[in-house]
This record gives C-alpha cells, structure tokens and sequence, in this order.
C-alpha cells in the first residue's frame, strides 16, 4: 500500500466511524418522523404517480424545454441513471467481502430511512433553485445550505466539496470499466480459489460497508439529488421529492439486492476476492454466460454514472461563478477518467468515502435546520384539503 492510499484510508476509516453511521441512519429517523412515515405512507401514492408518468409520457405544465425546465419524469429517469452505476454491482460486493453478508441489511435498513432523507433534500431543491449564465434551471445541495445558514460561503464550500466528491466518483466509475475490460481479455470469468472473505467480520464492518455503500448508490443524505431534480417542473415541491423515494427503492431495495442475493446465495465470496468480478462470477456460476451480461451492465451503468459526474461538477462550477472554469473542467475530465482506470479500486473507493463523508457534514447540518419548512410542505402537499394527492 502506498503513503497516499495509506493517508487516504485512515481518512476514510475515521469519517466512517461510528459516529458517522449513528448520524446517517439518526438522520434518515428524523426526517422519518419529520415527514410523517411518507415512505411508507405515500409509496402507493408514488408508485401510481410513476406508473402514471410512464403511460403518458407527457411534460406537465409548460414546455420544458423553452423553461429551461424538464418534466418530473425526465427528471427521475435522469437521477436514477445517474445512481444507478457500479455502486450496484461492484458496490455491493464491496460491502459483502468487507463486511459480511450483514452489510445487505445494514443498506436495506440505510435505504429505507434514506428514503425520507431523499424526499426532503430534493424537496428543498425544488424549492431553492438558481439560474446558469443561459437561463437554464440549476439546483443542488449547495442552494438549500446556503438558505439555512444564510451564508453564501456555505455554498461555496459545498460546491466545492460536492465538486471533489464527485471527482471521486468519476475516479470509481472509470475504474469499474478498466477492471471490466482488463477481466474480458485476460479471460476472468472463472472461480479463483482463495480462503473466503466473510470470516471475522463484526456487526461494525456490516454496518459501516453497508451503509456507505448503500448510501454511495443511492446518494440518500450527500444532497446530490437535488441536482438533478430541482430542474423538474412541478406544481409543488413535495411531488418531485416523492420520486426521491421511488429513486431509491429502484436503486437499493431492488437492483443492490438482486446482486447481494445472488452473491450470497451462489457462495461464491468463499472462493472468489476480487469486487470488480464477484457479481459476474456469482451470475455465471448459475446461469452459463451471464458473467457477459454483467460486465455489459458494469459499462453501461458507469457510463451513464460518468455523465452525470461531469454534469454535477459543472454545476458546481456554475455555483461558484466559474464559467471558464467550467469550459476548462470540460477538457480536463477525460484525464480525470484515465486517472481513476489506472487506480486501484481500494484508492479509488478510499478517496470517495472521503469526499462523501466531508459533504454528508455540511449536507446533515443544512437538513436539521429546516426540518421546520420540510414539514410544513410536506404537510401541505398531503393534506386532502389542498387536493395534490389525488
């Protein structure tokens, strides 16, 4: 291990304490209650809404595009193709070797909370929004910290801090796709022998690796959401967050356990140690030749996982009144991908677990202290006086 993955790790190992797993799942009880159980109260709500947007696919309100606004369910396909990446896959396999077939409840139980979380930073998104230099609607964490602490320098920092964290996530991503295409060649797609990776493993380690890579996935509590959301052209802020809870049920509950039950039910984690390969490993073990489809999965996935990097950095930029900036991070991003591919995955992952434990600070503070106007809009929207849920 070298001195800068070692610094990076130690880093990562203190901001993921318990402290910060206490803070993350305390938070997403909070906001809980702060929302009235709306995951589990208004998920047949959100699930007739999202089937509804996909019969009709019709932009509501006014033309999006002449808004420089896109439609609610423009905005949810967006956010969950941009979640929707390695993290699901290699992520997931992650969390079972480091922690332990427990670190699948553990992101279960993360995602569950997370979902209230969601609903609320993508609500506060909607509600404070901003423009770029084209009149284009932008939005994200950096808008709603600033609003709480009434301070421009408290964007500014989390602009620049959701700037690193997704630079780190690019760093992921990249890596995934080398990892893919170097296993093609080389022919990996067998079962290595090696002394199994479960063995061990406490209750801490399946909580600290479930929980942030589920929180990776799904990004419940980083505010990063509330990038892509807040362009959505809604009546009310509150019916875009509800989507929030449909992102992550996609995200988590569905497609991050489809590769934990298949890695933990194959056994393969007893004989293969390499994150990248498990789940296609566990795939092919039971069905001949689907390792393919997964590695095809791992590119795609991380394909699109990297445009939205790109896109979050540049509204970072866009926040911080740097458009030269954001027309030079545009030449340097393709540098910032090779990076991350010649990277190994345990640097790569050590130096994301810090950028997202920096944010998640700033990001956890700004949520508390408008919990106040959370409810107060969640109330509204759900009140059938008002007529929103229909």
């Amino acid at each position: 291990m070298s001195i800068i993955e070692y610094i990076f790790q130690t880093a990562a190992d203190f901001l993921w304490k318990d402290w910060m797993l206490v803070m993350l799942l305390g938070l997403g009880i909070f906001y809980t209650f702060v929302t009235g159980f709306v995951q589990f109260c208004f998920f047949p709500y959100t699930v007739r809404y999202f089937l509804k947007e996909i019969r009709t696919r019709k932009n509501t309100g006014t033309d999006p595009e002449s808004s420089g606004r896109c439609s609610s369910y423009q905005a949810l396909c967006t956010a969950v193709a941009s979640c929707v990446g390695s993290g699901n896959i290699v992520g997931v396999s992650t969390a079972i070797l480091a922690g332990g077939p427990g670190a699948l409840f553990w992101m279960w139980s993360a995602a569950l909370l997370g979902m209230a979380t969601k609903c609320a930073e993508i609500t506060l998104g909607v509600r404070y929004h901003g423009q770029d230099e084209k009149g284009n609607i932008t939005g994200g964490p950096m808008y709603y910290i600033s609003r709480a602490f009434h301070a421009q320098w408290t964007g500014s920092l989390v602009a620049v801090l959701l700037f690193i964290q997704n630079a780190g996530a690019t760093l992921i991503q990249s890596n995934t796709i080398s990892g893919v295409v170097v296993s093609i060649f080389k022919g990996a797609f067998s079962l290595q022998a090696g002394a199994g990776a479960a063995a061990g493993l406490t209750i801490r380690e399946a909580m600290r690796y479930g929980v942030a890579r589920g929180l990776y996935s799904n990004e419940a509590g980083e505010g990063s959401g509330a990038v892509i959301h807040a362009s959505a052209q809604v009546d009310y802020p509150v019916r875009q967050g509800m989507f929030g809870i449909m992102e992550v049920f996609i995200d988590t509950i569905l497609l991050c356990s489809t590769t934990g039950f298949i890695v933990l039910v194959t056994g393969v984690t007893q004989t293969h140690t390499t994150a990248s390969t498990l789940a296609a490993a566990a795939f092919g073990s039971v069905f001949p030749g689907m390792q393919y489809v997964i590695y095809i999965s791992l590119l795609l996935f991380s394909g699109t996982s990297i445009m939205s990097q790109w896109y979050f950095g540049h509204v970072s930029l866009t926040y911080l009144k740097k458009p030269r900036g954001a027309s030079i991070y545009r030449i340097l991003f393709p540098f910032l991908i090779i990076t991350g591919s010649l990277s190994t995955i345990n640097m790569v992952w050590s130096i994301q677990d810090c950028a997202l434990g920096l944010l998640i600070l700033p990001n956890v503070a700004a949520l508390i202290l408008l919990a106040p106007e959370v409810r107060k809009l969640v109330k509204e929207f759900t009140d059938p006086k008002n007529n929103y849920i229909k």
